[in-house]
């Protein structure tokens, strides 16, 4: 999927076909969460990717480390010597709590176009 997200789109049967990354809702909220985390990172040019599930992995000194939240992620960087506790509430944007039990479960819209479906369908 990498190498096809660096082309401009994809030729197939006359047709160009061009792919995006599509997370869901709570998964962006998720990584917002950890945006104050994301930015200490890249000022500090530590490289980091997204792992599954809702994982944030940060390469640092060759060693991989896997964080889950923004307390993890806090506690990770001061813990490292990358950045001291007041530099972190000094340098952070105010941020929301992301809660799951916050999050309404998914309910599949109804296409307004098509037919309704009768009972025994």
């Amino acid at each position: 999927m990498a190498a096809v997200r660096d082309l401009p789109f994809l030729a197939f049967e006359r047709h160009n076909l061009t792919f995006y990354n599509d997370l869901s809702k709570p998964t962006m909220q998720w990584r917002q969460t950890l945006r104050p985390i994301t930015s200490v990172l890249r000022r500090k040019k530590i490289p980091y990717r997204w792992g599954t599930p809702r994982s944030l992995q940060i390469t640092a000194e060759g060693i991989t480390h896997t964080i889950h939240s923004p307390e993890e992620g806090q506690l990770f960087l001061t813990q490292q010597g990358i950045i001291t506790q007041r530099e972190f509430r000094r340098g952070s944007p105010r941020r929301t709590q992301w809660d799951v039990d916050n999050i309404a479960p998914f309910e599949p819209r109804r296409d307004p176009h098509l037919p309704e479906a009768s009972p025994g369908d």
